[in-house]
């Protein structure tokens, strides 16, 4: 799923939701296929929106209907960059732990691009800190260190705990 999606012909949200299913539909979706959709908008909780054209939605109304498509297509393998960029953090808690429901109750692995430091080290079960697009550790969420922080942003950091997970605050 790319960052940006933008959307200028008038689809509805759940048939855009939908489109994630091409791959496993024939000439028309089958019954199957529509639940799926429909359960995808309910993982998010945006089946409210099913008959909402999505250029008329909110930026974060949009991505998670983008988000609920890239659920729908399945697969074993999810790639999301930025997934929670548009959005509040209600709504990135919520996409966050619907992608974390994915993988523990699907088996699907999902490869999360994002700047959100934080948000990482909550979900992630192995992170990836990079610079330059170079790998510059690779970790387990505990592990992250002040010292990492500032060799990849430039910035002094602590790393407090916080319910069990790191906390980065500059």
């Amino acid at each position: 799923m790319p960052q940006n999606y933008a959307v200028t012909y008038p689809i509805r949200a759940f048939d855009m939701v939908l489109l994630g299913r091409l791959p496993h539909m024939g000439f028309r979706p089958g019954k199957l296929d529509v639940e799926v959709a429909l359960n995808a908008m309910r993982r998010l909780g945006i089946e409210h929106l099913a008959d909402r054209v999505v250029s008329r939605l909110s930026g974060g109304e949009a991505q998670l209907v983008h988000i609920a498509r890239a659920i729908a297509q399945g697969g074993i393998l999810m790639l999301l960059d930025e997934p929670t960029s548009n959005l509040d953090l209600k709504h990135q808690v919520v996409v966050m732990e619907a992608l974390t429901r994915v993988v523990r109750e699907d088996g699907v692995a999902a490869l999360v691009a994002m700047h959100d430091v934080n948000l990482a080290l909550k979900y992630a079960d192995r992170v990836y800190v990079m610079r330059n697009g170079e790998v510059v550790a690779e970790l387990d969420p505990g592990d992250i260190s002040p010292s990492i922080i500032e060799e990849v942003y430039g910035v002094k950091a602590a790393v407090i705990e916080h319910n069990g997970r790191p906390v980065v605050i500059v």
